[in-house]
């Protein structure tokens, strides 16, 4: 879904930090822009900030996955690794835009994902890697929260469709009885 945010929306030249595992799984990210990381080997982990790290030399623009895993959504708090915090020390200049994603079903059997691209966060480079990292977190889960609130209020009008699936099986029986009377 990034990818697609990427080209229907955002319009960037767009890399992302992906694990090793998920590239194995999945090598076609990879013709699309995604790099690999392995957060189990500090070597490995440096050598992928690095490549990042070029890509923001380059501007370029550089998607990375704090938490390192996929978790579930609603856990908290977000816990973040430094790999950002990191690049930001050696890229003054690089924005941080949160985006941030919420995946629920409302009023049928098909789910909805709510994308939330946010604005800048502000973060102070005299602060340690830690505290950055704290910064970030804090920001993309007040983000995650004010949406998923937005969404539960039914709240809806600041998002645009991009995609609309198929129509599920009570759509099609709806639209059956309506014919049929």
């Amino acid at each position: 879904m990034t990818f697609y945010l990427n080209n229907a929306v955002l319009k960037t030249d767009l890399y992302a930090m992906m694990s090793e595992q998920g590239m194995k799984d999945f090598p076609f990210f990879q013709r699309i822009g995604a790099f690999s990381v392995n957060a189990a080997s500090p070597k490995h982990t440096v050598e992928s900030l690095r490549f990042a790290s070029k890509l923001l030399e380059e501007k370029k623009t550089v998607l990375i996955f704090p938490q390192g895993k996929e978790e579930h959504l609603e856990k908290r708090p977000l816990a973040f690794s430094e790999g950002p915090a990191f690049l930001l020390k050696k890229h003054s200049d690089v924005e941080v835009i949160p985006i941030t994603y919420y995946y629920t079903f409302r009023h049928d059997q098909r789910p909805e994902l709510f994308i939330w691209v946010g604005q800048a966060v502000f973060y102070d480079l005299a602060n340690a890697r830690e505290d950055i990292t704290k910064t970030l977190a804090g920001a993309v889960t007040a983000q995650l929260d004010h949406q998923k609130q937005k969404i539960i209020q039914e709240n809806d009008e600041e998002f645009t469709t991009l995609l609309k699936g198929k129509k599920t099986l009570s759509e099609w029986l709806t639209w059956w009885k309506a014919k049929v009377k």
